[in-house]
């Protein structure tokens, strides 16, 4: 597998295509005319509010985002996160699209793109993580590992990609087959909002773990989705495994953004000492801790102009790789390539040690994959059941029918890979105090 890293590279992309506003699964439109009329929004305008208004992106403001089930509404959740994310993405790709415009020679509406297409992609980077977060993904994948039988009959391409369970790949089915045309291309966004938003170019059974290629180190999609990860590389020219050059800033913008919020958090959730988040945050910003001001005020203060030194850095190296994206030669994390990389790598060690391994951080994560696993072993019992009814849920009884309506309407799988999914799918749509109440329910302890 090691040698996928030398088939990346040597053709050459072209930003027109790269911003293609084809939807997926759906007749292209007119490119200045709606039914007649000038457009007020441009499609990639019209993705973010699709992305907005689904029910997936509602169910951030319960995610874990630093504390587990935090009571204090001072503290980020997935849902602010995700818009603060997009905000940056926003103004890295107006600031990029600028510079290109004269590069490339960039129309007025390639440029209102770029911003445009990053603020969707970055609303949504984390729309398909579940309850809890990385631990969330940790304890999935720790059950199927420790399951096995649950994967008989499975393809070793759709088993790997339960075992190696990731929010990118969910992320990516929820836009592309569980929102609105449900299985039928999701939300229908344009090829280069999903482009933007697909970090990684494989599936399960082809990720390269620790590979020198960003795009190759973990799942982008499951087996079920390959289709519609095809459709959208090949509308934007993306040759095989390589990524789209603005997936490089939506990444950038989520770097910045948790490297240096994650500290003023860590503050006041009272987990990070007022000293330590100064220091990294003002090598970061260039400038001492203001006078005059409370610490809570010192550290929004300091999080701002760090935040903006930031972007202004990744928006000079990504100018500089760009020559080498658009032949697809890959590069590494933009924020990491910066004068800034060492003191950002500061900050996300120091969030490591005292932020995520606090006691009170760790405990709740580790009841959070308690919830998890306990759901798992009472909803997956139903794929068994449908397995020996010939998938017929009207045919179900007992236990497995009650788990069956608890999954919903929709859940009418055709296989055990889709009975599977469709239960992860159910997971990843929890919330995390909804998916604690769940699991105290069904067994009996709510």
């Amino acid at each position: 597998m090691e040698s996928r890293d030398s088939e990346i590279g040597g053709a050459s992309m072209e930003w027109p295509k790269l911003l293609s506003e084809n939807r997926l699964r759906r007749p292209e439109r007119p490119a200045r005319e709606d039914a007649g009329r000038p457009r007020t929004r441009s499609p990639f305008q019209q993705d973010a509010d699709l992305i907005v208004f689904s029910a997936a992106f509602r169910r951030l403001q319960d995610k874990t985002q630093v504390q587990p089930l935090s009571e204090s509404g001072r503290v980020r959740t997935r849902l602010t996160h995700s818009i603060e994310v997009a905000s940056v993405g926003r103004s890295l790709g107006a600031s990029v699209a600028n510079v290109l415009a004269e590069r490339r020679g960039l129309n007025g509406e390639q440029v209102h793109a770029m911003g445009n297409i990053l603020h969707a992609a970055c609303l949504a980077h984390d729309i398909g993580n579940p309850p809890f977060g990385h631990g969330g993904e940790d304890a999935i994948q720790g059950w199927f590992a420790a399951h096995p039988e649950a994967l008989s009959g499975l393809r070793a391409d759709e088993a790997a990609g339960l075992l190696a369970f990731d929010g990118n790949a969910q992320g990516f089915r929820t836009l592309t087959a569980l929102e609105n045309h449900r299985f039928d291309g999701g939300l229908r966004l344009t090829e280069a909002t999903l482009g933007a938003f697909m970090k990684y170019r494989v599936g399960a059974a082809e990720r390269v773990r620790g590979s020198a290629t960003l795009g190759l180190r973990k799942a982008g999609f499951f087996e079920s989705e390959r289709p519609y990860a095809e459709e959208v590389c090949a509308g934007l020219g993306l040759p095989a495994g390589v990524r789209h050059p603005l997936v490089y800033l939506t990444e950038a913008a989520d770097d910045i953004c948790y490297a240096i919020v994650d500290l003023e958090d860590g503050f006041e959730a009272g987990l990070l000492d007022h000293a330590s988040a100064v220091e990294v945050l003002s090598e970061l910003a260039d400038t001492p801790a203001p006078v005059g001001l409370g610490r809570a005020e010192q550290l929004h203060k300091l999080r701002a102009l760090a935040i903006g030194r930031m972007v202004e850095a990744v928006i000079e190296v990504f100018l500089d790789a760009e020559p080498a994206l658009l032949s697809g030669q890959p590069v590494g994390e933009l924020c990491l390539l910066t004068p800034l990389g060492p003191a950002v790598a500061r900050a996300k060690e120091l969030a490591r040690a005292r932020i995520f391994s606090a006691p009170s951080v760790v405990e709740r994560l580790l009841g959070g994959q308690r919830t998890l696993i306990t759901l798992l072993d009472n909803l997956v019992p139903v794929a068994d059941a449908l397995a020996e009814a010939g998938f017929d849920r009207a045919s179900l009884g007992g236990r497995a029918r009650l788990i069956a309506q608890l999954l919903g309407e929709g859940y009418r799988p055709h296989d055990r890979f889709e009975a599977l999914l469709g239960i992860t799918d159910f997971l990843s749509g929890l919330t995390d105090r909804a998916a604690v109440a769940l699991a105290l329910r069904i067994t009996g302890e709510g």
